[in-house]
Formats: C-alpha cells, structure tokens, sequence
C-alpha cells in the first residue's frame, strides 16, 4: 500500500512539475495590461509599503507579495517606500538602461594624438661643483 501511495505522489509530482515550470514568466520581463515594464514591484504583507528593485527592504522576509505596477499597488491598499522611492523606479530604471546602451553603441573617436615628448634641456654644468 506504502509503494502505491509513493507511485501515486511521484507521479502527480511529474505532470505538475512542468505545468508549473511553464505557468512562470521567463526572464525579468511582465507584461501589464498593455504596458510591459523590465521588473515588479515587492510588497510587505505587514506594513503595506511596496518596494522598487534596487530598495534595500526589497528582499525582506515579509515583502511577499508580488505587484506588477504602480496602478495595481494603489489598487491593493500599498503606499510607496519612503526611501526608494518606487513610482520613481521606472524612470531611473529607463534611464540606466538609456546610459548603459549608449555606453554599448558609441563608437570610439579617433585615437588622441601623441604629445611629443619635450626635447631634452640642456644645462650649464657648473663650475665650482668640480664636475666639469
């Protein structure tokens, strides 16, 4: 009876393991209603605060849940983050991003040109050293 119940679970765990694997968004990418944003918000199931990724309380234990836009933290009761700021998340984020590519796309200018290197100065030796 103990192996049949064992093959009973193994095999359920099989069939839901891929459902579940796919169920899942790929990559850091979510689409909200027509907008597509490159990240979600967390929010804390305690203090109804939400949190924009680069928030150090982003990863705290009780910021559980997860919100998809600004629209939808308001719509569950959540206030923004006093310190991240994270209605203001999207612009620093597209910002990044902006330097980032241009970083990546700037193509380098010529190469500065050499400076010559002074001549070298010719001195009077003195006399009273006893050198020449």
């Amino acid at each position: 009876m103990n192996k049949l119940w064992l093959l009973i679970v193994f095999l359920m765990f099989c069939f839901l393991t891929p459902t579940i694997a796919a169920a899942t968004p790929k990559g850091p990418s979510v689409e909200t209603g027509n907008e597509e944003i490159g990240f979600v918000y967390h929010g804390n199931k305690k203090s109804f605060k939400f949190h924009a990724p680069d928030c150090r309380y982003y990863t705290c234990k009780n910021c559980t849940i997860i919100l998809h836009s600004a629209t939808e933290s308001e719509e569950k009761r959540f206030s923004p983050c006093g310190l991240c700021k994270p209605l203001y998340y999207a612009k620093r984020h597209e910002k990044e991003q902006s330097v980032e590519t241009e970083k990546r796309h700037t193509t380098p200018t010529s190469a500065p040109k050499a400076v010559p290197a002074p001549a070298a100065i010719e001195t009077k030796k003195s006399v009273s050293d006893g050198k020449g």
